[in-house]
């Protein structure tokens, strides 16, 4: 048999694979978000003769059809296998790493960027005259060397937190998870295995050496909110066969009375349930990330201003039962006067909490 009669099956079938994925692009309508990506999708290009003439155009089709491309949730599933078979453990800013940890790349130290975010703090620190404590959480990789690639990059999370303690020392507590997370990590899930952030288990280990006190975790009740939850780093490297985990609410009373931005929105429980069935399940914990909200504690005395990114999400389940009032910030979306917030509010404690990479990167502390 002639060898352009044998290719003929296989030229059939690729000529009748792409001609389907482009009725199906041409006929799909297009979605705007990826939820399992959690990121917005390219829109279509604007067509115009000067976007065509200098490359805007072709640019932006080309990002369009790779974004809208059918079944485009599979092929990022397929390529990171493919990786994974071709010797890559680390893609998309993310490494796969034992017994189905999916932990975030190191990042480069910025040094710049660290000493003006102290220097904000201590502004601030020095502003508001309020007893407060810094907790600035490692990240995932760096506490938990076991479970990383054998082939990966340098994680700076210790000699960065070394200097910032230095530099903050004198203005505020510092609590230093690092030594304590390290030897914990390797045997209970203080990090999720499929985002970047602290399980529940984690954040009350850190509500503990701030308070400096003995774990009693059976002191709370503890409710598994949903057992399917798939988290940002899984969403970057979709590998089916890693497991979904459990997302847990810690609490000693069941309701709470939450205030959102001033009065906004206003509810009686620290769990929004309505994220659990959608595709951003951490936003259980005090609504996703909003500017201002204030919760009602169980302690007769005391208000505590928790300025935070995500991390502080999970966290603020426990201080609740220490103050009678708990008022969170975040300064991504917070573009108020902190200090002046913290006096008009009769804040009695401040606590600091970002995850290392976070802070180091943060451009909104100058707030």
């Amino acid at each position: 048999m002639d060898t352009s009669q044998k290719n003929w099956p296989l030229i059939a079938f690729f000529c009748g694979f792409l001609a389907i994925i482009s009725i199906l692009f041409l006929c799909l309508p297009p979605k705007s978000v990826s939820p399992v990506e959690k990121r917005t999708l390219e829109p279509f290009p604007s067509v115009s003769a000067s976007a065509i003439a200098n490359g805007r155009f072709e640019a932006g089709m080309d990002r369009y059809v790779s974004d809208h491309i059918p079944g485009r949730t599979l092929w990022v599933g397929a390529y990171s296998y493919f990786c994974l078979a071709t010797g890559r453990n680390g893609w998309n800013g993310i490494y796969a790493g034992k017994d189905g940890y999916l932990l975030r790349e190191p990042i480069s130290p910025d040094y710049e960027a660290l000493s003006r975010n102290l220097s904000y703090i201590r502004s601030f620190l020095s502003a508001a005259e309020i007893p407060a404590t810094m907790l600035i959480v490692p990240s995932a990789g760096a506490v938990l060397p076991g479970k990383l690639p054998q082939n990966h990059d340098v994680y700076y999370d210790a000699e960065l937190l070394s200097l910032a303690k230095a530099q903050l020392e004198s203005s505020a507590s510092w609590i230093d998870l690092s030594s304590s997370f390290e030897p914990l990590a390797e045997l209970e899930p203080l990090f999720y295995r499929t985002d970047h952030h602290w399980t529940s288990l984690g954040a009350y280990y850190a509500y503990c050496a701030w308070r400096d006190i003995e774990p009693a975790a059976g002191e709370w009740t503890q409710e598994i909110l949903c057992g399917n939850f798939r988290g940002t780093t899984w969403n970057k490297v979709p590998l089916p066969t890693v497991p979904a985990e459990e997302i847990t609410a810690w609490y000693q009373h069941p309701t709470r009375h939450v205030s959102y931005n001033n009065g906004q929105y206003e509810t009686e429980s620290i769990y929004e349930r309505k994220y659990l069935s959608g595709s951003d399940q951490y936003a259980v914990f005090l609504n996703s990330n909003q500017a201002q909200t204030v919760i009602e504690g169980s302690g007769k005395n005391g208000k505590l201003l928790l300025i935070k990114d995500s991390y502080g999400n999970t966290f603020s389940q426990f201080p609740v039962e220490d103050y009678a009032e708990v008022h969170v910030l975040d300064l991504r979306f917070f573009k108020g006067d902190v200090a002046e917030y913290a006096k008009e509010n009769g804040i009695t404690d401040t606590l600091v909490l970002y995850g290392t990479q976070n802070f180091v990167k943060a451009t909104n502390l100058r707030f």
